[in-house]
C-alpha cells in the first residue's frame, strides 16, 4: 500500500514483529542461550530463496547483513530480506559475464571482490556466508568502538561475522581485510555440524568464479534438510484447476488480493509452494507445477496437461502472487468482501465506483508487454487482445456490451469459483 502528499511518498509495509537477527544474535548471547541449528537453517533457506529469486529477477542486493534480514514470525521463524536501496540491476541472462564497478554494502558482510570494485550477483552469495556464519558463532569477538570525536571514549562490543572490519577504510587497513577474508574463516568459534561447515566453506569461497550461484546453494544438502512435503488439499486443487478459465477482471483483482495479504495469513500457502519450488528460485515453472499437481491427485497426463496451461498463462513460470491468486477461492477468509472491495477499488482508476473496460485493457496491456515498454509503444497487436479479452471479461459478468463493471455485479460472478 502507499499514498502521497504534496511532499512525500508513503508506503505501508508488513509488520514484522520478530525484529531483525542481529537482535536475535546479540539477545541469544547475551541470555546464553544457544540458537539451534535447525532454526538457523529455516531461516537462512528462507533467506537464500528470496535473494535466489531476487537474482532470478536481474537483482543483486549488495548490502545484506543481519540488520537487513528480518522476521514476520519468530517461531515458527519467516524470514524477509529488507532494504534495497543498495541494490543494482544485471541482465538475468548474463549474470555470470556481468560485471559491476559500483562497490557498496558494508564491510562486514562485503566480498573481497566488491572494495576491489568488479563483482557480480555472486557478492551476495558471500554476504549470505558471512550472516550464516554469526548465527552460529559462539565465540563473538571483542572489538573496540571509539565513540565521540576526538573524546576517545572507548567501548566493546560482541562481533559475531567472520573477518574483524578494519578501524579504517584507508589503502593498507582495506588491503589487510582483503588478506583476512583470503586466508577463511575460524570455525573454531562456531558451534555446527560438518554439512553446515561444508556450506560454509562454500558461500566464503575467495574466488568469485568457484563460488556456488544462489541456486545452486539452496540445493546444498544441509538446506534440503529442511525442506518440507505439503500437498493440496481438495479445494485447493479445484481452486487451481479453475484459475485459467476466471476472465482476466476476476484474475487481475485476485492477483491484486494476493499482494496485499499480511504474511501470516499465508504460511499454510507459502510452505505449499516452497515444498514444490525444487529449485528455490522463487518460481514455479512447468515440471514442479506437473509434480505437484501428480502428488496432488491428478493423473500423470492431466497434471502435464494443467501445468501446461497454468505456466502458459503466467509467461512460462507461476511466481507466489500468482500462486496465492490461483488458491485464494478455496479459502473464504481470504476473500471476505472487505479485500475483495480493497483490490476492485485499486483497480477503479478514476474513483467512479465501477471498472470500465477501458481500465481493465490498460491493466491488460501493461501485464502483456516488457515492463521497460512505454505506455505508447504497446504493440498493436498486442492492444488489440487486450481490448478484445477486457470485452470478454466483460460480457461474462454483466451481459453483451456492457462497458462497465460494479463490485456487486463482480461479486456475483466471483462467487461460482468460491470453495
Amino acid at each position: 500500500e502507499y499514498c502521497a502528499d504534496a511532499l512525500n511518498l508513503y508506503l505501508f509495509t508488513d509488520m514484522l514483529p520478530g525484529g531483525d537477527l542481529l537482535d536475535i544474535v546479540e539477545g541469544s548471547y547475551n541470555k546464553k542461550r544457544r540458537i539451534e541449528e535447525n532454526w538457523v537453517r529455516d531461516v537462512f533457506r528462507q533467506a537464500a530463496e528470496g535473494v535466489a529469486y531476487c537474482h532470478a529477477k536481474g537483482v543483486m542486493h549488495k548490502d545484506l547483513k543481519l540488520e537487513n534480514i528480518m522476521l514476520a514470525s519468530v517461531q515458527p521463524p519467516e524470514a524477509v530480506v529488507i532494504d534495497v536501496g543498495l541494490a543494482e540491476l544485471f541482465p538475468p541472462s548474463e549474470a555470470d559475464s556481468f560485471s559491476s564497478a559500483d562497490p557498496a554494502g558494508t564491510l562486514a558482510t562485503m566480498a573481497p571482490e566488491v572494495i576491489r570494485g568488479n563483482f557480480n550477483a555472486k557478492c551476495d552469495v558471500w554476504s549470505l556466508g558471512c550472516c550464516l556464519y554469526a548465527l552460529l558463532c559462539r565465540k563473538p569477538l571483542r572489538l573496540e568502538d571509539v565513540k565521540g570525536e576526538g573524546k576517545g571514549e572507548v567501548e566493546l562490543y560482541d562481533y559475531f561475522y567472520p573477518f574483524s572490519p578494519p578501524p579504517d577504510e584507508s589503502r593498507p587497513e582495506l588491503k589487510a581485510y582483503i588478506a583476512r577474508q583470503k586466508e577463511g574463516p575460524d570455525f573454531t568459534r562456531l558451534e555446527c555440524s560438518e554439512d553446515v561447515r561444508s556450506l560454509l566453506t562454500l558461500l566464503l569461497t575467495y574466488d568469485k568464479e568457484p563460488r556456488p550461484s544462489m541456486q545452486k546453494v539452496l540445493g546444498h544438502q544441509w538446506l534440503e534438510l529442511s525442506r518440507t512435503s505439503s500437498r493440496f488439499s481438495k479445494h485447493q486443487l479445484e481452486s487451481l484447476l479453475q484459475f485459467h478459465r476466471i476472465n482476466p477482471l476476476a484474475q487481475a483483482v485476485l492477483l491484486d488480493l494476493a499482494s496485499q495479504l499480511p504474511l501470516k495469513q499465508l504460511r499454510e500457502m507459502s510452505s505449499l509452494f516452497e515444498s514444490m519450488d525444487k529449485d528455490g528460485n522463487g518460481m514455479l515453472d512447468q515440471a514442479e507445477l506437473a509434480e505437484g499437481l501428480r502428488l496432488g491427485g491428478l493423473a500423470p497426463a492431466a497434471a502435464a496437461d494443467t501445468a501446461e496451461r497454468l505456466a502458459k498463462g503466467a509467461g512460462g513460470c507461476v511466481e507466489f502472487s500468482r500462486f496465492v491468486a490461483a488458491l485464494a477461492p478455496s479459502c473464504q477468509e481470504l476473500i471476505d468482501d472487505e479485500h475483495l472491495r480493497s483490490s476492485f477499488n485499486r483497480l477503479d482508476a478514476n474513483g467512479d465506483g465501477y471498472v470500465s473496460r477501458c481500465e481493465l485493457q490498460r491493466l491488460l496491456e501493461r501485464g502483456s508487454k516488457a515492463s521497460s515498454t512505454p505506455e505508447d509503444k504497446v504493440d498493436a497487436n498486442r492492444r488489440e487482445k487486450a481490448a478484445q479479452s477486457a470485452q470478454k471479461a466483460f460480457d461474462a459478468i454483466s451481459g453483451e456490451g456492457r462497458q462497465r463493471v460494479s463490485f456487486e455485479s463482480f461479486r456475483r460472478h466471483l462467487g461460482s469459483f468460491v470453495a
